[in-house]
């Protein structure tokens, strides 16, 4: 049957919807867990990882928690502590080499920046760096994933009142086994708050941005390469 995952802000429930009627399980109250911290963190649902094995959740911004649907021992992503703080979380669809998540953790890193990390679920590994920020001005704002592929194939920086976008494209593999590969970064554009100009997404292996003022769109491809699409 269906499964829905949901939580009341402290508590994570899976609901599955069957033949003779819905099923509710309370996977923290089941474990004795306390994501709420006592009341001091929000718990948030995060969604299921792609083959639909775990239910993903969030505990405030201090720890990523995966519990196994219909199973029993729920798994930490990423612990809770000093400085440590848990942002995106990407769920990725099952590939020949990696099955899991890719999780944007501020405070693991060398200097503090915020990194993306994979979390293999099936089988169950510790927490692997797939990509640092590369040199800029600011600070990562907003991790962009592709997430059919698992890759990391954009970053929009913050610095100030400025934003830039940077890009890599994806190199081809030689052999299956080879890890994934990509191009040198390259900023696809640069604005400032004032200008109107805003990140609003990616799709399709393009960061798309939108002037508010005037309505016009701007797709960015992970070559750098950009293309404007005007509001008549």
């Amino acid at each position: 049957g269906r499964l829905v995952g949901f939580t009341d802000g402290k508590d994570v429930f899976l609901r599955k919807e069957g033949k003779g009627g819905p099923l509710l399980c309370n996977l923290t109250g089941s474990e004795g867990l306390d994501l709420a911290a006592g009341g001091a963190a929000t718990v948030s649902v995060r969604g299921f990882s792609a083959d639909g094995k775990w239910l993903l959740a969030r505990s405030g911004e201090k720890a990523l928690v995966a519990f196994p649907v219909g199973g029993t021992t729920p798994v930490e992503v990423v612990a809770g502590g000093k400085g440590v703080t848990v942002g995106g979380v990407h769920c990725v669809d099952t590939q020949e080499d990696f099955s899991g998540v890719l999780v944007e953790v501020t405070g693991l890193v060398p200097g503090g920046a915020s990194a993306v990390f994979r979390a293999s679920l099936d089988p169950v590994m510790p927490l692997q760096l797939d990509t640092m920020a590369p040199l800029s001005p600011g600070s990562p704002e907003t991790w962009l994933v592709d997430t059919p592929s698992g890759a990391v194939l954009g970053v929009v920086f913050a610095d100030g009142k400025r934003r830039s976008l940077l890009m890599r494209e994806p190199l081809p593999r030689k052999r299956i086994a080879e890890p994934p590969s990509f191009g040198a970064w390259k900023e696809g554009a640069e604005w400032s708050e004032a200008s109107g100009m805003r990140y609003v997404g990616f799709s399709g292996g393009l960061a798309w941005l939108q002037d508010f003022y005037s309505g016009d769109v701007t797709a960015v491809a992970t070559d750098g390469t950009t293309h404007r699409i005007r509001n008549r």
